[in-house]
């Protein structure tokens, strides 16, 4: 048996488990997008095995065929398992229906060259949407008892097991939306991100950011009576809105000046707005020294 016969016998084999993969369910039509980044490989291969022909090292003639199979179903599986469909080259959207069993929505990102934007809530659990050059996140979600956790971890644009990976310049562009009506712990770790996050319709009660190198526009509301608000990290800015009719108690003196020119005083604890005992909606701030730039504006 010619290299030649066995490279086409494997890809027909190829083919039909690919059609009967997707037949079946396992892969998605995400797959057969992904795909056409595999044509260079066949062509890569092909050479290989030519090369190759009718020398001492046949055998490697065959073992490109082999790996040429392998690379192919890794491809295909790579492309189509997660949550929802994950091409790169369109738009996908995933979300968790309302449950009025759940009273408390806890949320963790991990976010690595990211641009996400949470604006409004809405009526799911959970809305997310990923734009094209995206790979979907890992996704899990989870209820257990009243609450409901969902995990979302960033991953590099990988094929072929993680041996090929595609690093692009523009970040990943991630929005979401959480529960108007569920209470929200809001958790995230960022990487080289840009984050623009607007809860001013959310039940926040909290948010914790650990930054690194990351921008952040962060907006509140006075959907919660307390929230508490813990933002870390090295290199990372942070612009943070507050509504005026809310009081505001911010933890050390590391940004004394710009916390007295917005008229707050000094606590044993920190430094607190006017009223921040009295008032019906308050948030505690706790932020690190480390952080690059940080402003503070009411509204």
């Amino acid at each position: 048996m010619t290299p030649s016969r066995f490279r086409w016998g494997m890809l027909l084999v190829l083919l039909g488990l690919w059609l009967l993969g997707h037949n079946l369910g396992y892969f998605t039509n995400a797959m057969w997008e992904s795909l056409t980044l595999f044509i260079p490989i066949i062509l890569i291969a092909v050479g290989i095995e030519k090369i190759f022909t009718n020398s001492r090292l046949q055998f490697i003639s065959y073992l490109s065929t082999v790996a040429l199979f392998c690379a192919g179903l890794l491809l295909a599986f790579g492309s189509s398992v997660g949550s929802g469909e994950t091409a790169l080259f369109k738009d996908t959207t995933y979300f968790e229906r309302d449950d009025p069993r759940i009273s408390h929505v806890e949320a963790n990102l991990n976010l690595d060259h990211t641009s996400l934007t949470i604006r409004d809530s809405d009526v799911d659990i959970v809305w997310a949407h990923f734009e094209k050059f995206t790979r979907t996140p890992d996704i899990d979600y989870q209820v257990i008892g009243e609450e409901a956790r969902i995990e979302m971890n960033s991953k590099e644009h990988t094929y072929l097991g993680g041996a090929v990976k595609i690093k692009a310049d523009d970040p990943q562009q991630w929005r979401l939306r959480f529960s108007d009506r569920a209470p929200l712990d809001f958790n995230c770790e960022a990487e080289d991100s840009d984050l623009h996050l607007n809860f001013a319709t959310t039940p926040l009660r909290s948010v914790s950011l650990e930054l690194d190198d990351t921008r952040v526009y962060l907006k509140l509301g006075d959907n919660e009576q307390d929230m508490k608000v813990r933002v870390y990290g090295t290199d990372g800015s942070l612009q943070l809105r507050i509504p005026e009719t809310v009081g505001i108690h911010v933890r050390g003196d590391a940004f004394a000046n710009l916390l007295e020119h917005l008229g707050m005083t000094r606590t044993e604890l920190g430094y607190s707005s006017p009223g921040y005992d009295t008032l019906a909606t308050r948030v505690e701030l706790d932020l690190d020294p480390d952080l690059g730039s940080v402003s503070i504006n009411l509204f």
